[in-house]
């Protein structure tokens, strides 16, 4: 049985792309970020496109799977910031005011985690679970529906440094669309680790 909340949304989606007008599309996308002196060895992490399968629009969003190991480390650091690098935090005294003199009397204290100390703390924890954590990120699609796109997440571990990358991804995330061929297909067995993290990340 079709799911019709998603159906209405394919079918506006269609109508949407019918009726407008003025898109640019060249080499069959629309990019909305210049490659400007692209460099051949740059390590690239995401990207946009939009391109047409069919008679609707697929908004594409592309991370690279180190984009994705990235942010599990700082949804990791996150997690953790309450317990992070005490030493990198600044105690304030809480007092109150007293008797006729207004002497402060002493209420205990707070770990203060804003400015400096909360950046320096949160960078530091960073850079240790850049190293300690262990992630495996395998390449994935996601994709849903809205009254004018089809949005695709794709992550995949490709390099897009020019616009002839970008084109060529959106061939291959047309063809995932279409069940031409599947990601276990397109990158057997791959997953992206610490080994690759650390090796992309050394100083």
């Amino acid at each position: 049985m079709k799911n019709r909340h998603r159906e209405r949304l394919r079918i506006a989606a269609k109508l949407f792309h019918r009726h407008k007008r003025g898109s640019r599309f060249e080499h069959g996308i629309i990019a909305p970020y210049a490659f400007d002196n692209p460099d051949p060895d740059r390590l690239t992490w995401w990207n946009d496109a939009v391109f047409i399968v069919n008679d609707y629009r697929v908004m594409l969003s592309w991370i690279h799977p180190r984009y994705a190991y990235d942010k599990m480390v700082r949804d990791e650091v996150e997690r953790c910031m309450p317990q992070a690098e005490p030493a990198a935090f600044t105690i304030a005294q809480l007092t109150t005011k007293v008797g006729r003199s207004r002497r402060n009397k002493p209420q205990g204290s707070r770990v203060d985690l804003s400015g400096a100390g909360q950046a320096e703390a949160r960078e530091t924890l960073r850079r240790r679970l850049s190293r300690a954590a262990d992630f495996r990120i395998a390449p994935f699609m996601r994709s849903s529906w809205t009254p004018m796109h089809r949005l695709v997440e794709l992550c995949a571990p490709v390099e897009i440094r020019s616009r002839n990358d970008l084109v060529a991804l959106t061939v291959l995330a047309r063809r995932l669309l279409k069940r031409e061929v599947s990601l276990d297909e397109a990158f057997p067995a791959y997953a992206y680790t610490r080994d690759d993290w650390l090796a992309e990340t050394a100083d």
